[in-house]
């Protein structure tokens, strides 16, 4: 087991650096000319997307390729050719129809024509699932404790809005999404390729079983949480006899 509600430590570690307004603005040619080579090659994918059909009321198309490939460098992008990308990102959106909340979605597959829309060297992955800390961490770890190599990661995290029955509504790209969007994890890897239909799997069954773990160390966390904040409160409202400074510090 990788991580269990027992065994996971949940340390979050938030570090916040001040700059000068100058050393903010400052922007170097090298970083001018990667954003100007990642922009091109976004505006490429969109014309590759934009010749496939995508049901416009989902989300439109060309939001959707910059949104899902916004963290990915200049350079992995550029190692692939435009059709692919698009396909790729098509494929995860059309994988994610229909998802019933805490059931992930989880496929491990070799892409052939025409039915992936691209022909692959590697093995993809993909998956979608609820938003929750060590999702990729975890099926990271679940790859490489196979002897596997990562080729590319892509996690974006987009709100859906989806219908009681799970069926995709629509993808919320605006910075105020819907009440009703929920935030859903959209993992897409490139790996060594996987030609034995057992070993596929038998990775599969490994990452939907870290998946278990990741959702039980999370709802734990969350529930120790809960009850932090439950003595934090009796601490304040109804202190012990103890040393004022002794109690506050408690509550810090």
């Amino acid at each position: 087991m990788m991580y269990n509600s027992r065994t996971l430590q949940i340390a979050p570690l938030l570090a916040l650096t001040r700059r000068g307004d100058s050393a903010m603005a400052t922007v170097s040619p090298m970083q001018r000319r990667s954003s100007d080579t990642k922009d091109k090659t976004l505006k490429d994918i969109v014309t590759a997307a934009d010749k496939t059909t995508v049901d416009k009321a989902v989300v439109q198309t060309g939001r959707f390729i910059r949104r899902f490939y916004r963290d990915v460098s200049a350079d992995d992008l550029n190692e692939r050719k435009p059709a692919n990308l698009a396909a790729a990102a098509l494929s995860v959106l059309s994988f994610a129809r229909k998802r019933k909340p805490g059931v992930p979605l989880l496929r491990v597959f070799n892409p052939e024509m025409p039915t992936d829309g691209n022909i692959a060297r590697r093995t993809i992955v993909q998956m979608v699932n609820d938003d929750m800390p060590f999702l990729v961490d975890s099926l990271s770890m679940v790859i490489q404790r196979a002897g596997l190599n990562i080729h590319l990661t892509v996690h974006p995290i987009l709100w859906m809005v989806r219908s009681g029955h799970g069926v995709l509504k629509s993808v919320e790209l605006q910075k105020k999404p819907a009440r009703k969007a929920r935030p859903e994890s959209c993992v897409l890897l490139e790996i060594d390729r996987i030609i034995d239909s057992e070993a596929i799997a038998d990775l599969e069954s490994k990452i939907l079983k870290s998946m278990q773990d990741v959702r039980a160390a999370t709802e734990d966390w969350q529930s120790m949480l809960g009850k932090i904040t439950e003595i934090c409160d009796d601490l304040e409202n109804d202190p012990p006899p103890l040393d004022a400074e002794d109690i506050s510090e408690a509550i810090a």
